[in-house]
C-alpha cells in the first residue's frame, strides 16, 4: 500500500468514509474539521476536487476492489457450506433437523448457490405435429421434383458404366 504513505491520514479517512457508501461530500465532512456554518457548495466543491485527485481516486479504486472481492469470497464460501451441510443432512436428517434445513436454504438462496430453471414447453397434439410433418414433407419433395424436372435425360445413355 505505497499509495497510503502519499495520502495524509485525513484523506485516507475520506477515502475510507467514501468506499463505505457515503457521498463525496458526507465523507469529507467527516474526515475533515468542517463547521456547522460551512456551505453545502464549498463542501460540495472541496469533495469533488479531492475525489477527482488522482492518489485519493486510486485508493478509493483499491478499496472498491477489495469489498468487492471480499463479497465474492463471503458467497463463495457460503455456498461452499450449504453445499456441505446440506450433503451432511442428506446422509444424517432427524425431524429436528428442519429449521436447520430451512436456515441453509435461506442462506443458499441468498449466496445465489440455487439457480431456478424455468423452460417453455411448447405442447401441441400429435394430430398437429403430423400435420406439419407432412406439410415440410411435401415441401421438400415439391422442391426436388422441380429440379428433377429441369434435367434432360437421353434415352441412349446406359444405366452403368464399366470401368477397366
Amino acid at each position: 500500500m505505497a499509495d497510503d504513505k502519499e495520502l495524509t491520514s485525513k484523506q485516507l479517512h475520506f477515502c475510507r468514509a467514501w468506499a463505505s457508501g457515503m457521498s463525496q461530500s458526507d465523507a469529507y465532512r467527516e474526515a475533515f474539521d468542517v463547521g456547522p456554518e460551512a456551505k453545502a457548495k464549498s463542501v460540495h466543491e472541496r469533495a469533488s476536487r479531492l475525489a477527482g485527485s488522482r492518489k485519493v481516486k486510486s485508493r478509493y479504486d483499491q478499496l472498491i476492489r477489495a469489498r468487492e472481492a471480499g463479497m465474492v469470497a463471503s458467497a463463495l464460501s457460503d455456498r461452499e457450506m450449504v453445499r456441505k451441510h446440506l450433503r451432511d443432512l442428506a446422509l444424517t436428517a432427524s425431524p429436528q433437523d428442519s429449521g436447520r434445513l430451512r436456515a441453509l436454504e435461506l442462506l443458499g438462496r441468498a449466496s445465489g448457490a440455487f439457480v431456478e430453471l424455468t423452460a417453455e414447453v411448447d405442447v401441441r397434439s400429435s394430430a398437429d405435429l403430423l400435420a406439419e410433418l407432412d406439410a415440410m414433407l411435401d415441401s421438400a419433395t415439391a422442391d426436388d421434383t422441380s429440379d428433377v424436372d429441369d434435367l434432360e435425360f437421353s434415352r441412349d445413355r446406359p444405366d452403368t458404366v464399366d470401368i477397366h
